[in-house]
């Protein structure tokens, strides 16, 4: 849901407003001081991470979950900065409001409840191929616009996070961008949390799911997604999909992270066929024999796993 700190539009793009002028009485308009013309710029981007507390200092508006604190990092959608020129008051332009793609998993329960799907990128330890993974998520995926993909026609990705250093980690992605992969696994991930939510989907396995959950779920990485928010459930009811890459090489990561990226097609798809629809196409990929890391291929219904409901 929307957290209204202030109802102003925001704007991305420069805005000239000129009032029903044809392009000679335009020029004529901008050169003379007198003629009764304005026009209103606005610079840089206005979506910016920071904590909830800080947005509405800065007459910002946010996507908010039910147990929200004042120091919780949230996408929030500052007002443009906006000059005036003339004497006329000024129209601002459609407000285009962003979320990332992917986001920051810093406390369970504190995913926003408006997506049509919820990943969940589980790394059990700080591993290389957890690195790879990670780099090309952040080199791959930032922001979307809400104004051209609904909410509920994304499947957002989260990457659980300390939540006790978040202080440290705001200022490295209050713009949007992807903080550094290093920095971000040694000190940033969670790889507790990473191993709860694991065991979590592992604590009554599927037929579909054993054959990954009698592993000792090592190696990875794993993806999890489900119809709603999942970190916070004592109990994951299918259908889910779980995705076991612990045997794909990591040249190979960017193939499933774009099947991810894709938009669902429609919102009113039921829990099932939003599901079984990311399931089609990650059985879609495909990978040479180069992109395995066994010498016998597996096949690709052996790496995604989809729980169905009986």
């Amino acid at each position: 849901m929307w957290k209204l700190a202030k109802k102003q539009s925001l704007i991305w793009v420069v805005v000239f407003h000129l009032i029903s002028l044809s392009d000679q009485a335009q020029a004529e308009a901008w050169n003379n001081p007198q003629t009764q013309l304005s026009a209103q710029f606005s610079a840089g981007s206005r979506m910016v991470k920071t904590t909830a507390e800080d947005c509405e200092i800065r007459g910002g508006e946010y996507f908010s979950h039910d147990d929200l604190r004042p120091g919780d990092m949230v996408d929030c959608n500052l007002p443009s900065r906006v000059r005036k020129l003339g004497k006329h008051d000024t129209y601002s332009g459609q407000r285009r409001v962003f979320v990332s793609v992917y986001d920051y998993l810093y406390r369970t329960g504190v995913e926003s409840k408006r997506f049509g799907l919820y990943s969940y990128v589980l790394f059990p330890n700080g591993s290389p191929r957890s690195q790879a993974f990670a780099e090309e998520l952040f080199k791959t995926t930032s922001s979307v616009e809400l104004s051209q993909i609904a909410a509920e026609n994304l499947n957002i990705m989260y990457l659980p996070t300390r939540g006790d250093r978040l202080e440290s980690l705001i200022p490295l992605v209050g713009d949007g961008s992807p903080p550094p992969v290093s920095s971000f696994m040694t000190k940033y991930y969670d790889y507790a949390l990473a191993r709860r939510i694991l065991v979590q989907i592992c604590r009554v396995p599927l037929e579909s799911t054993r054959s990954v959950c009698e592993t000792d779920l090592s190696r990875g990485p794993y993806l999890f997604t489900y119809s709603q928010p999942a970190s916070a459930l004592d109990q994951l009811s299918p259908p889910y999909l779980f995705l076991d890459l612990s045997q794909i090489h990591t040249a190979a990561f960017g193939e499933f992270i774009a099947a991810y990226k894709e938009q669902i097609k429609r919102a009113d798809y039921t829990d099932r066929e939003r599901l079984d629809g990311l399931r089609l196409r990650l059985l879609s990929i495909v990978l040479t024999a180069s992109d395995w890391m066994q010498p016998v291929a597996s096949a690709l219904a052996d790496i995604v796993h989809f729980a169905e409901s009986e």
